[in-house]
């Protein structure tokens, strides 16, 4: 491992300590809370204080444009901190790093931020311009010829969103694009850290904030079958172990070693659980799954989130060959940017109680799954016996 490696494997290890001692509500789970975009402004920490920029978030809202609003990877990383409230201060310390910027709104509907975040801080200042209807166009006017008269015509990716004066326009925004409308107005959601650590730890923003942006940038470097062949393999219980059990921490923090970045994810635990409830490294629903992915998925072209595992990860332990369905479901459709369409939720089927529930049909679906597969075993066996 290089020294460049090492130094990446310990900052995430830091940035995961950090984030797991000052959650807000302490459990064993990140604090998540919605806030809509004036809320929340980047905190003086994010990026080592370089300021956002509005060309920035101009070009970033014509990329949405040209390749659709995925709201599960707005809502992917999203960490900040909470503001001290007896001595507020990330609405005044935005709106003095932006004062030069003529194109970045200062204070939304004069709501002052109650939030500072360590990550998507230009995403969630282009939603800000778009709620306050600035300028959403880049396009350099030009002089009518043989006249002193200014014409701009837009010609940048922005076009359909944008009124007649090149600015942000809400109403064209849901009529583009739904998702990204409803986005813009409800918000992020946010894993949320106490203002106490910026008391207690002044260099723990900073740390945790480039962690996330090595995330970012390594997000497509290593396939995502890769990694989840690599952690099967790990799940192997101690033979000291005679209940099976595999404890996380161990896996996780190897993996980081391994994998760094590509792992940091409050929902990789899911995909552990997934593993193990299925049977860990000797698992036979695992290797159906390695299977199938091995002739049906180009990881060059698909990879998956962590958060398809937590939509399946609470299903009951009878159901093995309905959670590698409902993966193997969303590894055919069609992706979005190289990312998969996440599984939807049949956990309300799956309960015995409720209206919707379905028990009794499910477990007849997963018997069905275990008699397929038999049929197949025996036309495949009998094929290659000719």
């Amino acid at each position: 491992m290089s020294a460049a490696t090492k130094a990446d494997t310990q900052l995430i290890k830091k940035s995961i300590a950090f984030r797991a001692k000052y959650r807000v509500e302490q459990g064993s789970e990140p604090t998540m809370r919605l806030f809509a975009p004036p809320l929340a402004v980047p905190h003086p920490k994010n990026r080592g204080g370089d300021p956002v920029k509005s060309l920035r978030t101009i070009q970033l809202s014509g990329s949405i444009v040209q390749d659709g609003c995925d709201v599960v990877e707005a809502n992917s990383n999203a960490v900040a901190v909470e503001d001290n409230p007896s001595k507020p201060r990330f609405q005044s310390f935005f709106e003095e790093q932006v004062k030069s910027d003529p194109h970045m709104l200062k204070k939304s509907f004069n709501i002052v931020a109650s939030i500072g975040t360590l990550s998507h801080g230009h995403l969630n200042c282009m939603m800000r311009n778009m709620l306050g209807g600035h300028k959403g166009c880049e396009c350099v006017s030009t002089v009518v010829e043989g006249t002193d008269i200014e014409k701009q015509e837009c010609k940048c990716a922005n076009k359909p969103i944008l009124t007649e004066n090149g600015c942000y326009s809400m109403e064209l925004v849901r009529k583009y694009d739904g998702d990204w409308g409803s986005l813009c107005e409800r918000g992020i959601v946010w894993e949320m850290l106490s203002h106490r650590m910026d008391e207690e730890e002044p260099e723990a923003a900073l740390l945790i904030s480039i962690a996330l942006n090595k995330k970012n940038e390594s997000a497509m470097k290593t396939s995502h079958t890769e990694i989840m062949n690599t952690l099967v393999g790990l799940c192997k219980p101690s033979p000291a172990d005679i209940e099976g059990k595999v404890p996380f921490d161990p896996v996780r923090d190897k993996m980081i070693e391994l994998y760094g970045a590509n792992v940091d994810h409050p929902d990789f635990f899911h995909a552990f659980r997934v593993v193990m409830d299925a049977g860990g490294h000797d698992s036979p629903h695992m290797a159906n799954l390695q299977d199938f992915t091995n002739v049906y998925v180009n990881p060059k072209l698909r990879k998956m989130r962590y958060e398809a595992y937590a939509v399946i990860s609470d299903y009951p332990l009878e159901f093995p060959r309905l959670k590698n369905a409902c993966l193997k479901w969303a590894w055919k459709q069609t992706p979005k940017r190289g990312w998969c369409e996440l599984p939807v939720s049949v956990s309300h089927r799956l309960s015995d109680r409720g209206a919707f529930s379905m028990l009794s049909l499910m477990r007849e679906i997963e018997e069905a799954f275990l008699w397929l597969g038999k049929v197949v075993s025996k036309v495949v066996d009998a094929r290659d016996a000719q």
